[in-house]
């Protein structure tokens, strides 16, 4: 554990509101607090900036006489006194996340996880120009003429759209459907960005494999089989451990890399076999999961990862 203790503030949505076993923000909370750090809750709605000052609306964090997790009254704040701010929005990244990381990105004092310039060019659905040749193939296009000769050439395809989370809008669709081109006109009108199509990889239903990174470790793979009849495994779907192949591995130790290059601390990378379909980056979860599933605490190793970049930081 650091000897140092530091005034840390996480912007994220309201910690009333999340599932406590299975959050990863709620985890990196309680291990923050067990490591002694000073930790406020930030409300994203609450954000200002005003004659070159920002101010927040937050809550401190503390533990009650039983270690529960208490938030105290809301009160101002100004983030510049914070020696952390650590950014746990979820997405979608739309105008309104980048604008609020826009007023951050204001801040000289406290050292800020993740940037809204690494969030934003590393799109979840579109891993970074390194882990292309690991996916399966795909198009990114706004054009509809494009993504019809796509879906007629590989039968069946996933459409996605590139800055949302959770699954939403992601569809499965066939060639042969008769509602092909007004389903495609459908997402693409609803986004104001191109969206990707990628081909649909038929052992899906042996599960998808969730490999967790935090700092210079991964941790696998957690296998989530879809419920019968989909195609979607973060749904409820059956979880088991099982050790990853060696090409995961490697993807792994890559993404690593290119993550501390961007200066993300925690990524969620998701597999078909060994194909990559996401990166996720904006707010991973699991966590809390690998925590039960494997009996570690894996927010241990974020504070470690986090107290040694802040050693770095302050030299500079």
């Amino acid at each position: 554990m650091s000897n140092s203790i530091y005034k840390v503030g996480i912007v994220m949505e309201p910690l009333d509101s999340v599932n406590k076993a299975l959050n990863s923000s709620y985890a990196i909370v309680i291990e923050g607090l067990r490591r002694e750090h000073e930790i406020y809750w930030i409300d994203p709605e609450y954000v200002s900036y005003e004659n070159l000052r920002i101010v927040a609306v937050s809550r401190k964090l503390t533990f009650d006489l039983d270690r529960k997790l208490k938030m105290l009254d809301r009160t101002s704040i100004d983030p510049e006194n914070l020696d952390i701010l650590i950014f746990r929005v979820d997405p979608p990244i739309d105008m309104s996340y980048i604008a609020l990381n826009v007023i951050f990105s204001r801040l000289n004092n406290p050292m800020i996880l993740s940037s809204w310039e690494s969030l934003c060019i590393t799109p979840e659905k579109l891993p970074a120009f390194e882990l292309e040749k690991y996916m399966p193939d795909f198009i990114v296009s706004k054009q509809l003429e494009q993504i019809l000769k796509f879906c007629r050439d590989y039968k069946s395809i996933i459409l996605k759209p590139l800055y949302d989370f959770q699954g939403n809008n992601i569809i499965k669709i066939d060639a042969a459907n008769p509602n092909l081109k007004a389903i495609i006109n459908l997402l693409l009108s609803k986004y104001s960005v191109p969206i990707i199509a990628q081909k649909f990889i038929d052992n899906v239903t042996d599960g998808v494999i969730r490999v967790l990174i935090v700092g210079n470790r991964f941790y696998g793979g957690l296998n989530i089989k879809p419920l019968d009849g989909h195609f979607r495994a973060f749904t409820g779907g059956k979880e088991s451990f099982i050790e990853l192949s060696s090409i995961q591995k490697e993807i792994a130790m890559k993404t690593i890399q290119i993550l501390k290059s961007k200066k993300i601390l925690v990524g969620g990378l998701d597999f078909i076999g060994d194909k990559l379909i996401e990166v996720n980056v904006a707010s991973p979860g699991c966590i809390a999961r690998f925590n039960d599933l494997l009996g570690i605490n894996i927010a241990s190793t974020y504070w470690e990862t986090l107290e040694s970049m802040m050693l770095i930081h302050k030299k500079t």
